[in-house]
This record gives C-alpha cells, structure tokens and sequence, in this order.
C-alpha cells in the first residue's frame, strides 16, 4: 500500500518498473529529441556509497514524513544494527555496531533509499519543472523535458514529465 500511495512518475523501483524500463525511457527522449533537433544533453549521477553511507536517523525522520511503516523500518534497522565481527581464520575482531547504512542485499535495499529521495526529487521538480529526473535507487539522471508547439501550452500549465 505504501509504495502505491507514494508513486511518483520518476520513480523506477516497484511494481512494473525498473532499471530497464528507466534506461528505455531515458533513450526515447534522447531518440525524440534527435528527431526534433534542439539538441538534448542528460545529467547523470550516481550515489557513491549509498547503502553504506544512509544514515539511519535520516530514514526515520523521512519515512515518518511519509506514512512509511515504522514498525517495518524499525525491524530493518535493528537487523543492520546487530553486532557484527569479523573473522579470519580463529582470529576474530571486536564486535562493532552499525549506526549507518544498510545492507544492499536486504529486501528493503531499494526502498529505503527512496524514502529518503523522495521529498528531495519532489523539491527538485518543483524547482525546476523543466527538467525530468528519472531515479533508480542510487543512479539519478536529469535531462530536459521535450517541449515541441503542441506541448509547450500543456507545459506551461503544469510540470513536464514525458511518459
């Protein structure tokens, strides 16, 4: 329920969408643009480090803003949060607790992150609603929308976002 109450159409992660479906709408606008030839160029940018640098307060304080279930965030962070050692060998080092990132196999690896992008995309867009952001987990890509004679009425009336 909460991922269909927070769609936003530069979301990539969840039902029906994907990787693949973002990097297919991201070659259309590039193809499109071509066709019409006002020279298109796209920003890319890729969160280093992501699932291991999101700091855990940072997801509350985010999810809470956004109806996320905190039952469920809390029982993913305290799994993160559990004491953790490593061995070589019978060599074995102290044990260390996580107060940030979480664990990219996890099965809220996608989500969390995009608890935490969703209100930072959405001011972004607001900003500049011109340029359509197309996010998938920790890759965001940022290109002009596609403005032509019949869409540049329908541009001015609301934000882009070419679908």
């Amino acid at each position: 329920k909460w991922d269909r109450d927070n769609l936003r159409p530069h979301l990539y992660v969840g039902e029906g969408t994907g990787a693949d479906m973002a990097a297919w709408k991201q070659t259309f606008r590039a193809e499109f643009a071509a066709s019409l030839k006002p020279g298109y160029g796209q920003g890319l940018l890729d969160l280093v480090k992501v699932f291991e640098r999101i700091p855990h307060h940072v997801v509350a304080r985010e999810a809470r803003r956004l109806g996320y279930p905190i039952w469920l965030l809390r029982l993913s962070l305290d799994a993160y949060r559990q004491p953790r050692v490593i061995r070589v060998g019978s060599a074995v080092s102290r044990a260390v607790l996580a107060s940030r990132g979480i664990t990219a196999g996890s099965g809220f690896a996608t989500t969390e992150p995009r608890v935490i992008m969703i209100h930072i995309v959405d001011a972004a867009t607001t900003a500049h609603p011109a340029v359509v952001p197309t996010v998938y987990v920790n890759d965001i890509a940022a290109g002009p929308c596609l403005l032509n004679k019949r869409n540049i009425k329908q541009h001015m009336q609301r934000p882009c976002f070419a679908d």
